[in-house]
């Protein structure tokens, strides 16, 4: 898809949206496995690839990203570039979103991102993470479509094996509204949901469900080389395969920073709380705001550490600039503010 209707915005806010909203539509209409849906994207296409995959991990099963790096000398009226840069979407923060997602990323030397250069660092932001990546360097390639064709060996093995997690542990999103047409407002990614900013436009929380394992994994590296110098498909191919290690301990613990952010809520429905026991809340934000916990009946619980309002169905905590840490219990538990969590 292309989203250009409403102006060239790289696939953020309404363009965002389109694509999110072609996926559901999609998935309505036919009879798809949700668990495996896959990206694909080339030039602008990439950048949508990569920003999809980034912000929306619960949603994709994986990415394959072609010439999708920095294009500076893309000369048109609506390029929106220096506001909506892939860097944007793939600073080393954000990028955590992807531990679970496999990338499959496509560059050529003589195309805008010169040698591959952003397609590089990406690969190397994957593989800290412990991500499974693959970089595929098209040595005597330009900004063509043939090198989707070229990838076909590696992407059809990587849709054969990926699934996209159930739910995602780590969660960070931002936005920004400015082009917003009227009614076309998407501030939400996976269980963080209903991101609003407190001044001006741009806003982004960061969050960690401490109740979700997550995976420790290290990676083998191999490197091949095959294609054709007549045809342009002579590649050097860089695979990073995962070696699961170890999970990480879970507790009872949900972790949320805000910039920037009026209020903004968290689905615990997802979340595998346990309401029976002591629920430990880190709550940092850098401006007055309200955090809203849905997804549970919270009839007999209490929130101690900050002031908050409760219905059957909602938990609003009010915060003030800084840190908080509150805890979640059943009425007549101690809070026991400050200590640990258990999930047992």
């Amino acid at each position: 898809m292309y989203p250009l209707g409403r102006g060239d915005v790289q696939y953020e806010h309404d363009g965002e949206l389109d694509l999110l909203e072609v996926q559901r539509a999609v998935q309505h209409d036919y009879a798809i496995d949700t668990s495996r849906v896959h990206l694909v994207g080339i030039s602008m296409g990439g950048f949508g690839a990569t920003k999809a995959a980034v912000r929306h991990a619960d949603i994709f099963a994986d990415a394959s990203v072609f010439v999708g790096g920095e294009q500076g000398d893309v000369n048109g009226i609506n390029d929106n570039l220096a506001k909506y840069p892939i860097t944007r979407a793939a600073d080393p923060s954000t990028v955590g979103n992807l531990q679970d997602t496999p990338l499959l990323l496509g560059a050529s030397a003589a195309d805008a991102d010169a040698g591959g250069a952003a397609a590089s660092t990406l690969y190397a932001q994957l593989r800290q993470l412990g991500d499974e990546a693959h970089l595929k360097q098209y040595l005597a390639g330009t900004h063509e479509p043939a090198i989707i064709d070229f990838a076909v060996p590696q992407m059809v093995p990587l849709w054969q094996r990926s699934v996209r997690p159930a739910v995602p542990a780590r969660v960070r999103y931002s936005f920004d509204t400015t082009w917003d047409s009227p009614g076309l407002v998407h501030n939400s990614s996976a269980w963080l949901q209903h991101l609003h900013p407190a001044v001006g436009t741009d806003g982004s929380a960061d969050a960690e469900a401490l109740t979700l394992p997550r995976t420790v994994t290290a990676l083998t590296e191999t490197t091949s080389t095959g294609g054709s110098a007549i045809d342009r498909s002579i590649y050097l191919l860089r695979d990073s395969l995962r070696q699961l290690i170890s999970s990480r301990p879970v507790s009872n613990s949900l972790s949320l920073t805000t910039s920037n952010l009026t209020s903004s809520s968290v689905d615990l429905s997802r979340l595998q709380v346990h309401t029976a026991r002591r629920y430990c809340l880190s709550l940092t934000t850098d401006t007055a705001t309200t955090v809203s916990l849905t997804g549970r009946n919270f009839t007999g619980l209490d929130l101690t550490g900050a002031p908050s309002t409760r219905t059957a169905t909602t938990f609003t905590v009010q915060l003030q600039p800084g840190h908080t840490q509150a805890v979640l219990a059943p009425h007549g538990q101690p809070a026991a503010l400050g200590a640990p969590c258990p999930s047992r």
